[in-house]
């Protein structure tokens, strides 16, 4: 088998095949330098894509972590409020009685400390104070009824030890003595 030689080239020749061979090289290059812009702006793009993606997702998070957060206080506000209210109508359905803290306690199934915490949070007074307060305006609605009734009456009907209890109390909610009121 021979080989067959390929003819020699002249000098044009050879200069224009050197000449289309950098072309195709610069061209190659060209080509590569527009992929690897373009690969630079499709990096970039996905970055602040990412970027904004995180920014959503960390905006998405907190908000639901303050719902979650809302959520179980206003849970704990209405489990709070549940032997509140149970006390409160303990209390208003028998208020004519001398009704102590363990009594309450009892009846609701909740020691007394937690109880004066819960009044105190709610109400600003301690659970004796608050009676106290009930039993007093449930006494100056009825005065204001009926001015005929005695005063030591009223003071007993509520549960009062005694008649100066009760004007005291009575004083220091309204300003003036029962029988002033009247």
């Amino acid at each position: 088998p021979s080989k067959v030689l390929a003819p020699p080239l002249d000098a044009d020749e050879l200069i224009s095949r050197l000449k289309a061979e950098k072309e195709k090289k610069e061209g190659k290059e060209k080509k590569e330098k527009k992929e690897k812009k373009e690969k630079k702006k499709e990096s970039k793009r996905e970055k602040e894509s990412s970027s904004i993606h995180n920014e959503v997702s960390s905006f998405l998070r907190e908000i639901f972590t303050h719902y979650c957060k809302e959520i179980k206080n206003e849970k704990k506000l209405n489990e709070n409020n549940i032997p509140l209210e149970t006390i409160e109508s303990y209390i208003m359905e028998n208020i004519n009685e001398q009704l102590s803290l363990e009594d309450i306690a009892y009846e609701v199934g909740y020691n007394t400390s937690y109880i004066i915490r819960a009044f105190k949070k709610k109400y600003g007074l301690s659970p004796h104070a608050y009676m106290i307060n009930k039993k007093i305006n449930c006494a100056e609605n009825i005065l204001a009824k009926n001015s005929n009734l005695n005063v030591s009456d009223i003071a007993y009907e509520f549960g009062f030890c005694d008649q100066s209890h009760f004007t005291r109390s009575f004083k220091r909610v309204f300003g003036i003595s029962p029988n002033t009121y009247k």
